[in-house]
């Protein structure tokens, strides 16, 4: 995968018995639709079903950066609001 900001490369996570090495992080988000549940009793009787998944990553450069990460943690971002993360 590419930096949503800088388009880099993203390498994967590296595991070692010393330590991760992590190079992004990823945003798994999409268009959303309201489905009613045919079984309430374990559950809610309605919530939100991702209907048009996409993911995006964002380096561990451009996630540094206080006001993108803020943004990247603490909101719900619709696939239009990602693109205003973008340089």
């Amino acid at each position: 995968m590419r930096c949503l900001r800088c388009s880099r490369k993203v390498e994967p996570t590296v595991h070692t018995n010393r330590g991760t090495r992590v190079d992004g992080y990823r945003l798994h988000t999409g268009k959303v639709k309201l489905v009613e549940a045919k079984d309430n009793a374990n559950g809610p009787p309605t919530y939100l079903q991702l209907s048009d998944p996409q993911e995006f990553a964002l380096c561990v450069d451009c996630f540094g950066r206080t006001e993108i990460r803020e943004v990247w943690l603490h909101k719900y971002l619709a696939v239009e609001q990602i693109e205003a993360l973008k340089n």
